[in-house]
């Protein structure tokens, strides 16, 4: 009996304790490992960009106010915060980010011809929800503390006003 538990031992360590395939006599022994090939798709590590949330704020019904909404996006960047604007209705849609940058807690964003275009033909509050919506969602996402909205790299003017120095955070 105990030479039997031995026996099984001895067997069990020399085979390294796995159960493999039996060999037949047609069956070729190898010793060296096979080969195995791996392509870039199964070397790559594939990139994911975290969700992060931004808050919109989009004009209240009656216009005196604004609403906040959490909307999530793969990424904070100009544009990413531009299409959550967009697709919240605060901003039409064919508007654009011509050019983006912050230097320390400043924001300049440069817009084209449309936004300008939407800002001109509201009347004193809608400008002030259009303006708002805008600045205040950027500036909290980048917690900045003023903001330069130019268009196409001018100074944004509309019937009302002349938007030439740098706008804080709309109440």
């Amino acid at each position: 009996m105990i030479k039997k538990i031995l026996l099984l031992l001895c067997c069990l360590v020399l085979t390294g304790c796995k159960a493999q395939a039996p060999v037949s006599a047609t069956t070729p022994v190898t010793t060296e490992p096979a080969a195995v090939e791996t392509t870039a798709a199964q070397t790559e590590v594939p990139t994911t960009i975290p969700e992060q949330t931004v808050t919109v704020f989009c004009p209240n019904a009656d216009a005196t106010g604004f609403e906040q909404m959490d909307v999530t996006v793969s990424g904070i960047d100009e544009k990413t915060i531009l299409s959550a604007l967009i697709s919240a209705g605060a901003i039409p849609s064919d508007v654009e980010v011509l050019s983006f940058r912050q230097e320390d807690t400043q924001l300049y964003l440069d817009l084209n011809n449309a936004f300008g275009t939407h800002l001109r033909s509201t009347g004193t509050a809608g400008e002030t929800m259009l303006l708002g919506s805008l600045v205040n969602t950027y500036l909290t996402a980048y917690g900045a503390e003023a903001m330069t909205v130019t268009e196409n790299g001018q100074i944004l003017e509309s019937g009302h006003a002349i938007y030439d120095t740098p706008l804080e955070f709309f109440s």
